[in-house]
């Protein structure tokens, strides 16, 4: 299903540039399972950021291109993606030598305020860097 999804978004990226939008500094935002399809699209799509709130890295991924940076938001509390596979997967990022800002918020499945909060600080901090 991730393969027909990340199909879409290419096409929607070629659409978006037809209209006039640079897809230059890509950064991909996603929600749980939309986390999973922005880490899943990396090759594809050749993200600069990647923001993953209360997501997971789906399994067989082992890119060859790398973001930039990953901002990653996750609830201690989430009963759908534990926080011991967030953590997991933090750590399988940094391993391949990912710089990744991670944030955990005593919530559940959502973005807690303080993750709110941090994301809003790595996003201006992230794209001052990029000018």
């Amino acid at each position: 299903q991730l393969q027909s999804a990340i199909v879409y978004l290419r096409e929607f990226l070629e659409e978006i540039k037809l209209e006039g939008y640079s897809t230059e500094k890509l950064i991909l935002v996603g929600f749980s399972q939309g986390a999973a399809l922005a880490f899943a699209a990396m090759d594809d799509l050749n993200p600069d950021m990647i923001v993953s709130i209360a997501g997971f890295i789906p399994s067989g991924c082992d890119w060859e291109r790398k973001p930039g940076s990953v901002y990653w938001g996750h609830g201690v509390q989430d009963e759908h993606v534990p926080i011991e596979r967030a953590r997991a997967d933090v750590k399988f990022l940094r391993d391949k030598g990912i710089e990744v800002a991670f944030c955990e918020a005593d919530v559940g499945h959502k973005l807690g305020l303080e993750c709110t909060r941090g994301l809003k600080e790595w996003l201006l901090s992230s794209t001052r860097k990029e000018t």
